[in-house]
């Protein structure tokens, strides 16, 4: 059927729109308007960062949704990842359908000749971003984050989890609502990996530093 043909058009993940000065690849029905990249990052199919600032060597999963965000550097957020950046009042109100509170218009109409209820949580003061995603982050599959979330540097989110707070920087956090399991490092070894912020360095430094990044490499305390 021709509607089958396009739909594996569409989401071939070998069809990509290259931006080889930046080495930025956007695969053709994936959504990155007016979004921002630093460089080497892959949006796969299918996944929406518009409006977004994507740091360099980041990469979203194929159907992540994740509009007005701010991700840092060398993040891997894996399939199916989404942002819920909308709530609804659980403040005594009557009734929780926008048409009471919202002049949006969600349903296509509305009673309220005022915004009466704040419906978006922001993470920044200018009211850009919906989430913020430090460096070296790895989200997995299918995890949900709520809107007006931070998640620290080299935080890990596992597959399906629920995040509706603050994730705190090399947190494994896990489950629904999301819980911190562990962290990855010692306290002082955090403490040195967050001073050194190694993600500001460029490809040369990372290249001449491979080593470093071996597991429990004798260079930093584990």
């Amino acid at each position: 059927m021709v509607v089958n043909y396009i739909r594996r058009y569409l989401s071939d993940p070998r069809l990509v729109i290259e931006d080889r000065k930046k080495h930025v690849k956007l695969c053709f029905s994936s959504n990155a308007f007016k979004a921002i990249f630093e460089g080497r990052s892959k949006i796969y199919p299918l996944a929406n960062v518009r409006s977004s600032k994507i740091g360099f060597g980041s990469y979203i999963g194929p159907r992540s949704f994740l509009p007005s965000s701010h991700i840092g550097r060398y993040c891997s957020i894996g399939p199916d990842v989404m942002l819920l950046p909308g709530t609804h009042p659980l403040d005594g109100r009557l009734s929780t359908h926008p048409c009471f509170y919202s002049k949006m218009g969600q349903s296509g109409f509305t009673y309220a000749d005022k915004q009466l209820f704040e419906e978006f949580s922001y993470v920044d003061d200018e009211r850009s971003y919906y989430l913020e995603v430090g460096n070296d982050v790895w989200i997995g599959a299918r995890a949900i984050i709520v809107g007006g979330v931070r998640i620290g540097h080299g935080a890990v989110i596992g597959a399906g989890a629920i995040v509706n707070k603050n994730v705190d920087d090399y947190s494994i956090v896990a489950g629904v609502p999301a819980k911190h399991i562990r962290y990855r490092f010692s306290e002082s070894k955090r403490g040195r990996l967050l001073a050194e912020k190694w993600w500001e360095n460029d490809e040369k430094w990372i290249r001449e530093n491979l080593d470093r990044f071996e597991p429990n490499n004798g260079d930093l305390d584990s």
